[in-house]
């Protein structure tokens, strides 16, 4: 971006001083409507609807596994919320919160002008076409660009602007410094055309006062601003700016930046701007300030006098003072919360969705009710699976299955390898030491706990809102029902509208009211072009027995599981044993069983010969694994400093469930400070000094970690300290010496590519 030249224009403006608002905005109509907040809870899997005016959560709505876009279709009240991973987007009636239809695109969509719905489904590069009104597909073009991660349209324009990014991508990548052109019409020449930028533009915006383009550059410390012809000015702002917020009248902006991966601080700015004036609109830099929090989102009030922002590490949904910039109040939201749309509708809209029995709702509850009825709740179960290859006569593999009600189930193999479901996580110990958690994905053990509990509980984790939840959390659109007839047989599919879109679904007997199909399509990004596809996510289990055991404790006993429509294996359940009064250590994510913990690495001294804090340990060989699970050498520390590690960061703060090490050795070279603490040995005093610790320090974790001996240890990049008591001068002067320094190799910008 060389060849921009820094635009910053100071006025000597003073903001109009408004009188603040005590509930919402405060409009003349604020007495006839309602003023309502739709977040997008990427890791709960729901839209969460929540009374500005009151803080109360009025529905949470399950249309898919992780919404990470809310486009509002214009002049309507319907909201179009795009799912990543079930790559669907749901057509919801805000008013009712009712989900009208599915639509088989997973995004970034919007609106043009002739009313039609666009969309892309990320990373491909097919644009597709919906219908004005009816949102029926209407045709869809190959635009010849992939990654396609926000993209708009100038006024009376038939050209769409798009920008690129992956956000899946994690150390070596690609970095773009354009955005690209493409007619939006069937007569025109279907080339794209780039036209420069800053680098890594995350989102760009259009201007209704003349030809100009924003994108915000979340490579570089400003935006772009660029004009039809492809000149192009910046406009400083501060690192990795991510979204950019125009008031109606174009008088405002507001700025939010977050370097995602680097600290837990945000930063808002606000400028007064002019975009009639000519060669270039006139921004003016009015106010700065740093946020707790990683806000990703954020909607300007309709009166201009509120900032409502989202922090996708707090769970939380700010309102803030638009001049001031300063934070009024907040809300708690489900996890990772991703995007948020604000309206005004009307008063009767809170009728309709405070009332949790919708149409589709109610029936919805009415199969799992019928589900529950089939067995009686039991508090643990235990059983012996065994798993045949469809053709061949012997066992491929056996494990002792242990199931805690309502929703926690472990698995150990006989080859030493013990796993454990709880909540959102799940967790696996190794025979060699390795300790590895993930997003817990499958939906087949939450089958088995149908009858343990409540229809709402029973209902939101099969949807996958589970407090805490990472992302890549499996579940089912809870809120999408469709009846179907198949041999004869009437069938009640939940999870879809459509049961022919390959998405998760559990088919049920409209009779009988068991479980007869079930359909996993776990979250998977699929390679492209002519590389091996290796697994596609999609998993398929018939229910092909039920036996009754004990006092009507009823199970699935035989199964068929198909993988990717090709292979097929038997699964068997004997040596089924009801409410034994299982150990609840078998059962302890801290723990997993007390199984032998490997021995210590390099620990102890407090300052080593440099006097600097901890003891320095020889940094490993760097280099990304493949996928989770992978094998690598051991460590040279535990817990380690450096070495082999995963491309997923964990978020800044507190961590209820174990790191992995494979993780948050990736943390460390981000310049992270990672606190541990053996559960078993931390009491409420010491936690309350470590989450003290952990709040005032932007660049630290704190986690549980089962696999030390030591009560507590800090590491950092290359250094580790250990001790067996808290020592506040010690845990603050390691953080002071070690925290926010980057490690990473230098990476130049060549890499930058050109379509």
């Amino acid at each position: 971006m060389n060849s921009l030249k820094c635009l910053a224009i100071f006025l000597a403006l003073v903001w109009p001083v408004f009188v603040p608002a005590h509930a919402g905005e405060g409009t003349a109509d604020s007495g006839k409507t309602a003023h309502l907040a739709f977040i997008a809870n990427g890791g709960t899997n729901n839209i969460q609807i929540i009374d500005l005016d009151t803080g109360r959560t009025l529905r949470k709505i399950y249309a898919g596994a992780y919404p990470w876009r809310l486009v509002r279709e214009p002049g309507s009240t319907r909201l179009l919320a795009q799912h990543w991973y079930s790559q669907t987007t749901a057509v919801i009636e805000m008013t009712t919160g009712a989900v009208e239809k599915n639509l088989a695109v997973r995004g970034p969509g919007l609106f043009d002008m002739d009313k039609r719905f666009l969309s892309f489904s990320w990373p491909g590069s097919g644009l597709r076409r919906f219908a004005p009104g009816s949102l029926e597909a209407d045709g869809q073009r190959v635009t010849g660009v992939d990654k396609v991660y926000n993209f708009t349209t100038l006024p009376n324009s038939k050209q769409l602007y798009m920008t690129r990014f992956d956000p899946n991508a994690r150390g070596e990548q690609e970095h773009y410094a354009y955005v690209v052109a493409y007619p939006n019409s069937e007569e025109a020449d279907g080339q794209p055309l780039s036209q420069r930028t800053g680098h890594d533009p995350r989102q760009v915006i259009s201007l209704k006062n003349g030809p100009f383009l924003i994108t915000a550059d979340s490579g570089s410390n400003g935006l772009s601003l660029v004009n039809s012809k492809g000149d192009g000015r910046a406009v400083p702002a501060a690192p990795a700016p991510r979204v950019i917020l125009i008031s109606d009248d174009e008088t405002r902006m507001v700025v939010l930046c977050w370097q995602e991966e680097r600290t837990a601080l945000s930063t808002a700015i606000s400028y007064r701007t002019d975009f009639s004036t000519r060669p270039w609109p006139t921004i003016t830099l009015e106010k700065k300030v740093h946020l707790k929090g990683g806000l990703v989102a954020g909607r300007l009030s309709q009166d201009h006098r509120r900032l409502y922002a989202l922090d996708t590490i707090g769970n939380r949904l700010l309102e803030l003072d638009s001049q001031t910039l300063v934070e009024i109040r907040s809300w708690a939201t489900g996890s990772s919360p991703q995007d948020l749309e604000v309206a005004r509708l009307p008063k009767s809209s809170l009728l309709s969705l405070r009332e949790e029995r919708q149409r589709t709702r109610l029936k919805v509850t009415a199969v799992l009710d019928g589900m529950r009825k089939q067995s009686l709740a039991f508090s643990d179960l235990s059983w012996r699976e065994t798993i045949f290859d469809e053709k061949a006569k012997t066992p491929k593999r056996h494990f002792q299955m242990s199931y805690l009600g309502p929703d926690r189930l472990r698995s150990d193999s006989e080859r030493g390898t013990s796993r454990l479901s709880v909540d959102g996580w799940s967790l696996s110990l190794h025979p060699d030491g390795r300790f590895n958690t993930a997003p817990r994905q499958e939906l087949l053990s939450l089958i088995y706990g149908v009858a343990n509990g409540h229809v709402a509980d029973v209902l939101a984790r099969l949807a996958g809102d589970v407090p805490g939840s990472p992302v890549l959390r499996n579940g089912l659109a809870m809120d999408l029902m469709h009846e179907t007839q198949m041999d004869g047989k009437r069938y009640l599919v939940l999870g879809s509208d459509d049961p022919a879109l390959p998405i998760s679904q559990l088919w049920v007997d409209a009779e009988s009211f068991l479980p007869v199909r079930l359909l996993e399509h776990f979250p998977t990004l699929k390679p492209r072009g002519h590389k091996e596809a290796g697994f596609s996510g999609l998993v398929e289990t018939l229910f092909l027995e039920h036996t009754h055991f004990g006092e009507g404790v009823s199970l699935p006993t035989k199964m068929t599981r198909i993988v990717d429509s090709k292979h097929t294996q038997i699964i068997k359940l004997s040596e089924v044993k009801v409410n034994t009064g299982l150990d609840k250590v078998l059962f302890d994510p801290l723990r997993l069983g007390g199984l032998t913990l490997p021995e210590e690495g390099n620990v102890g001294k407090e300052l080593d010969l440099n006097g600097e804090p901890g003891q320095q340990v020889t940094i490993m060989p760097q280099g990304y694994l493949k996928r989770r699970g992978a094998g690598h050498e051991p460590y040279n520390s535990n817990p380690p400093t450096s070495g082999p590690r995963l491309q997923e960061l964990a978020h800044w703060g507190e961590h209820s469930l174990p790191v992995p090490a494979e993780i948050a050795v990736h943390n460390l070279e981000h310049g992270a400070v990672i606190l541990h603490y053996r559960s078993e040995a931390a009491d409420s005093e010491l936690m309350a000094q470590l989450r003290a610790v952990t709040r005032e320090n932007p660049c630290v974790i704190l986690t549980p970690n089962p696999l030390m001996k030591a009560r507590v240890a800090l590491t950092a990049w290359g250094r580790i300290r250990t001790f067996d008591g808290f020592h506040q001068a010690t845990v603050e002067a390691f953080i002071r010496a070690y925290a926010g320094k980057d490690h990473h190799k230098p990476d130049p910008r060549s890499q930058t590519h050109s379509p």
